[in-house]
């Protein structure tokens, strides 16, 4: 998929329900914070010193005369450019730091290491970490948020720019929790829409990374994971644009993007309009009743006046007037024009930004990411795991395969089952294993996300669960290689029994 940004197109003012606000600019009291963009680039370009830091100063090769664009510098040249965008991010932040009393952190050591001479990446490597652990430090203690934006930016940066292989890309998109929380805990402080549209974006892709398919066919990482790498860093650029403030997101859309935003404006108004008119059903009915009595009266009696004023009568009894839904309406309709139109906004924004590799198939239309953050999805995963156990038990190998990823992997001693039809192939011959795998352990310990410990006497089994689907299991007969294997410390030692 293919992003072009054009000018953004003002929709022409007027009194229709599709009309956005006047400005979607900022005002007063919003809460957009500069300082959270600065913190959050001075994450990312922490991210990407300690990725592609060098010392190799040889340029690549440009037109005869030209003069070098940042592309053409040497790696070594470009680390030297990240530090210096580091130090003068810093330096934008020094009053957020001075006014909480904290002491400025400078990249002076860094730059020690890259003028000193021995070309040591290894010293390189744990002066950037060195930096990294002191400007977090720093600014958490100086402001929350600008804690919270740097570490949003050197995780999302990670994510990004981190995946070389399948397992990488997998371990990348399968533990976005924290960053899709830290986008919803800073909306407010970032541009308006980025944040939002960021997070929907980036739901696409942690969906469609749960099982990568182009043209319809599963990924093949060998020959087509560069186009997954270039297309992700080119993902990342945009995110990073919007975030850091570089480029307002309605600057993304273009004259189908407003109108698609405009229709779902009017259609988001119309259900929010008849869900606020709904409970007055009733009333007008009783209304109409009125009228239709009201009308045989005058044809019975001719007397206008009283059946008037038996109607008004009738009508203000149930609190209605006509005057009352008009400002009732008004109120409701301003109110929702200006929210739904923000809404529509975000989602045409996100649409605007997604960007892929060609055939991918993600979109935004059925994302859903709840404003306020997600949940940990340990209790969804328990009860998949459930789910899967009650399945092997009764020998349902529809729902068996239901519950598995189609590239699911089970180890079994050295041997691997691949794919959800080897494996339910192989537990249909009811081996040892799957009595096992059906039943109930006597505790289970979430491990890193996705992971879950499951202690079964001998051992304990290894689950690794991704949108609803089993993708991995292997059973340890050691509790703490086990727990190695999930991201978890080791037990300690055993308690040493009392003596009297």
């Amino acid at each position: 998929m293919t992003t072009t940004a054009t000018p953004a197109v003002t929709p022409p003012a007027g009194p229709s329900p599709a009309t956005p606000p006047a400005t979607t600019t900022p005002g007063p009291g919003t809460g957009v914070d500069p300082s959270v963009s600065v913190a959050f680039a001075v994450g990312w370009e922490v991210a990407s010193l300690h990725q592609d830091a060098s010392f190799d100063r040889a340029r690549l090769e440009a037109g005869a005369g030209d003069l070098p664009g940042v592309a053409s510098l040497s790696p070594f040249e470009r680390t030297e450019l990240t530090v210096d965008r580091i130090a003068a991010g810093l330096h934008k932040l020094g009053a957020s730091l001075s006014a909480a009393g904290i002491a400025p952190v400078r990249v002076a050591k860094l730059r020690e290491v890259l003028a000193g001479g021995r070309e040591d990446p290894d010293e390189l490597r744990e002066r950037i970490e060195k930096l990294h652990v002191e400007v977090l430090f720093a600014l958490t203690a100086a402001d929350f948020r600008l804690g919270k934006a740097y570490g949003l930016g050197r995780e999302l940066a990670d994510t990004c720019m981190g995946p070389d292989d399948r397992p990488s890309f997998d371990r990348a998109f399968g533990q976005l929790v924290d960053l899709k929380n830290w986008l919803a805990d800073l909306a407010s402080a970032f541009p308006p829409h980025a944040s939002r549209a960021v997070v929907l974006s980036l739901r696409a892709w942690e969906k469609w990374a749960a099982q990568p398919r182009l043209e319809g066919k599963p990924l093949t990482w060998r020959s087509q994971g560069p186009g997954v790498r270039a297309a992700l860093r080119r993902q990342a650029e945009l995110w990073r644009t919007l975030l850091c403030g570089e480029k307002q997101g309605q600057d993304m859309l273009n004259t189908d993007d407003y109108l698609k935003a405009a229709n779902g404006l009017v259609a988001g108004m119309s259900s929010a309009i008849w869900r606020f008119l709904k409970p007055l059903a009733l009333p007008l009915t009783a209304v109409i009743l009125l009228l239709g009595t009201g009308i045989a009266l005058l044809v019975l009696t001719g007397t206008v006046l009283k059946v008037v004023g038996a109607m008004l009568a009738a009508a203000g009894a149930v609190g209605i007037t006509g005057a009352g839904i008009r400002a009732r309406l008004s109120t409701v309709a301003t109110q929702l024009e200006t929210r739904l139109w923000g809404v529509e906004l975000d989602l045409a924004i996100a649409n605007a930004v997604l960007t892929g590799p060609e055939g991918w198939g993600a979109e935004i239309a059925a994302i859903e990411v709840p404003p306020t953050g997600v949940e940990p999805r340990i209790a969804a995963n328990l009860q998949t795991l459930r789910a899967f156990r009650d399945a092997v038990g009764a020998g349902d190998e529809v729902k068996v395969k239901e519950l598995l990823a189609p590239d699911a992997e089970f180890t079994v001693g050295a041997e691997a089952k691949d794919g959800s039809d080897a494996i339910v192939s192989w537990l249909s011959g009811n081996p040892p294993e799957a009595r096992r795998i059906a039943t109930a352990p006597r505790q289970i310990v979430a491990g890193r996300p996705g992971a879950l410990v499951a202690y079964i006497d001998p051992g304990a089994d290894v689950w690794r669960l991704r949108e609803g689907k089993v993708r991995r299991w292997q059973s340890f007969s050691d509790h703490n290689e086990a727990r190695d294997a999930a991201g978890l410390p080791p037990e300690g030692p055993a308690p040493v029994p009392a003596r009297d």
